[in-house]
């Protein structure tokens, strides 16, 4: 994974990301890190087949002999699948992710109760994996390739090339707020909005994280500052921006990747 992020950061400074948009740049990195995992659709394609092998573990339903006792599957079939969806769940997301946590803690006896639970968490996570994979997933943007991407940001202001760095800035802070969001279980999608899923932008993202007390009011309102900077940089020709405000943008961003936790 590392020595993909590092070629993503050699190309990366052959580019002129001054002519390109902020939701481009965030791609072009993104792009490099998805060739370190499986492809999304294939996730999904073995999360269906997990979820089927639960449904047919549901076929096995019986009436216990106590007819004061919950119905039960087959316990061989519901352990073969308890334990596949687990394997995946923790390759996936990592053992700490809710969904994770939550087939940990409530999957636990082979009852068609917590078969039900179990296909209810996976089909929440396939809804997760679908909105918002690169997210969701633990190959999503490390606390070591955001300083990377960082200090390319810090070379571009050194080099007087405010506009590029500006807008590298606001790729790191938009990627390091889902990072401490999704650590605190702060959802990353609006599940509301016109009917259909939508990804959580930057500004609102860093409103819950203040509301929840991850950050301070002093850094909410800095992460503001940056994120009105950076979109105000994307833009087609944009005012040249303020030195002193870029330059204030890394030192904030560098002093949240060594304390935050991500």
């Amino acid at each position: 994974m590392y020595n993909c992020a590092a070629e993503s950061l050699t190309i990366y400074r052959s580019k002129d990301f001054t002519k390109i948009s902020h939701k481009e740049i965030e791609n072009y990195f993104m792009s490099n890190i998805m060739s370190a995992t499986s492809e999304q659709k294939q996730r999904v394609n073995e999360l269906e087949k997990i979820i089927k092998q639960g449904q047919k573990v549901l076929d096995t339903a019986q009436k216990s002999d106590n007819p004061n006792a919950a119905p039960e599957v087959k316990e061989e079939k519901f352990h073969a699948f308890r334990i596949a969806a687990r394997s995946w769940l923790s390759l996936v997301f990592g053992d700490e992710h809710i969904c994770s946590q939550s087939f940990t803690s409530e999957v636990t006896h082979a009852t068609v109760a917590r078969t039900k639970r179990a296909l209810g968490i996976l089909e929440a996570a396939k809804t997760e994996i679908n909105s918002n994979w690169l997210q969701a997933t633990r190959s999503s943007l490390t606390k070591d390739i955001l300083s990377s991407m960082l200090h390319h940001a810090q070379r571009e202001y050194e080099e007087r090339k405010l506009q590029a760095a500006a807008i590298v800035c606001g790729a790191v802070v938009d990627q390091l707020l889902r990072r401490i969001c999704l650590k605190a279980e702060i959802g990353l999608v609006n599940d509301q909005l016109k009917g259909k899923p939508a990804a959580k932008k930057a500004l609102q993202l860093t409103g819950e994280a203040y509301k929840k007390k991850i950050i301070d009011r002093t850094i909410n309102k800095k992460f503001i500052a940056c994120i009105e900077l950076s979109i105000e940089q994307a833009q087609p020709n944009p005012p040249k921006p303020d030195s002193n405000k870029v330059g204030e943008m890394i030192a904030t961003l560098q002093k949240s990747l060594s304390t935050l936790p991500l």
